[in-house]
């Protein structure tokens, strides 16, 4: 049964059933909790955002199984259990008309409200056989002929936002549709930045860098950067052939030259200019950074280019082991006592290094690897020069 026969049957109630396909990432979900932290990152401890009570409603952005992206109404964004949202069934169309007309009633005669541009994206709450109810912009509701109205996702000309997703398969098939039993477009190996760009409770739709569009489970899809393993070897398996690559990466046991020695203090000098620039989630500098972005940017200054994500910038390099650090090598940690990569910064020796917290000092600063929180979550380190 296509989506306009089952919004048919239930046009009376006006009530919903369960959404078919992959729909645009702007469903909606009711807090069930009294309280709901909304945090900076998925994990319980780091910062909290906002707080949100119980029965408010969120916009979905994205979801990694465990935590949803989230957005409130006022525009703030951030990360929530996923235990204590219930997600509201939700309905998507594509404005197909130059301009359509939203109507306030089912019929030509009754008010017209506004206009939608072609390409728009519109939540479909109600269908009667000739019109849909709508609800579209900043949450406005009204009635437009169906006539207009596409499923076809892909007609949208524009995304409200841009949603990011990391694989954390060793390797991950990229479909032409929802399905397993569908053609392989490509395989992407773990660590993967694509864009999100719809959703449905189980698959993706993702584009690639270089444009393509495809379909992944969600399954292996992370809202934050992954670790890749030592222990991962770059080649591309056959469909046939998908097993998981074994080769190791050997940790550096020769001494570090005096070219690297000159050049990692070069490195830390050039990484203490920036001491006390404002921590900004995605900033690449030079007023703001975020984690990635500071490493990416002083490296870079240096003639060493990375990419802007530190599970990426952790396939750089070669391992160093914790005693062998010298200034200038990266080093990388993940958060609760978990294995994915979710910070990293320059170490400048005795112990100490530079990074981008988005922690209490919410800037660049200098820690400890000993202190507790470091020392705990502690993944690993590169040496990139």
């Amino acid at each position: 049964m296509n989506l306009k026969r089952r919004l048919c049957t239930l046009a009376i109630s006006l009530c919903l059933s369960l959404s078919m396909g992959v729909s645009a990432l702007a469903q909606t979900g009711t807090v069930t909790a009294d309280t709901l932290n909304i945090r900076s990152s998925t994990n319980t401890s780091s910062d909290i955002v906002t707080k949100v009570s119980y029965g408010a409603e969120l916009e979905i952005l994205a979801s990694d199984g465990a935590w949803y992206r989230v957005q409130l109404p006022d525009g703030t964004t951030g990360y929530a259990s996923a235990e204590y949202l219930s997600l509201n069934p939700a309905y998507f169309g594509v404005v197909t008309a130059t301009k359509l007309i939203v109507r306030s009633s089912t019929s030509t005669q009754s008010q017209a409200i506004t206009t939608l541009p072609y390409g728009s994206v519109v939540e479909l709450l109600a269908y009667d056989g000739l019109w849909y109810k709508i609800r579209y912009g900043n949450g406005d509701t009204g009635y437009v002929s169906a006539e207009y109205i596409s499923m076809d996702l892909s007609l949208a000309v524009s995304q409200p936002y841009v949603v990011y997703g990391y694989i954390s398969a060793s390797y991950l098939n990229i479909r032409s549709s929802t399905s397993t039993d569908t053609t392989i477009i490509t395989k992407l190996p773990i660590g993967t930045c694509v864009e999100l760009l719809a959703y449905d409770g189980l698959w993706y739709k993702v584009r690639l860098a270089d444009g393509t569009e495809g379909y992944a489970s969600a399954e292996y899809i992370s809202l934050t950067p992954v670790e890749i393993p030592e222990t991962y070897e770059e080649y591309v398996p056959t469909q046939e052939n998908d097993t998981e690559p074994t080769v190791s990466v050997p940790v550096v046991t020769e001494p570090p030259t005096q070219e690297q020695l000159d050049l990692g203090q070069a490195i830390v000098q050039s990484a203490y200019q920036y001491l006390g620039c404002p921590y900004v989630w995605a900033a690449e500098g030079p007023d703001s950074f975020d984690c990635s972005g500071f490493t990416m940017y002083v490296m870079n200054l240096h003639g060493i280019y990375l990419p802007h994500q530190s599970g990426q910038q952790y396939t750089h390099g070669k391992a160093v082991s914790k005693d062998e650090l010298i200034p200038g090598d990266l080093v990388f940690f993940g958060s609760s006592g978990g294995s994915t990569v979710a910070h990293v910064g320059i170490y400048i020796g005795n112990g100490n290094f530079i990074h981008a917290s988005s922690g209490k000092a919410k800037s660049v600063t200098v820690s400890s690897l000993s202190a507790n929180y470091y020392t705990t979550n502690y993944l690993g380190a590169r040496r990139v020069v």
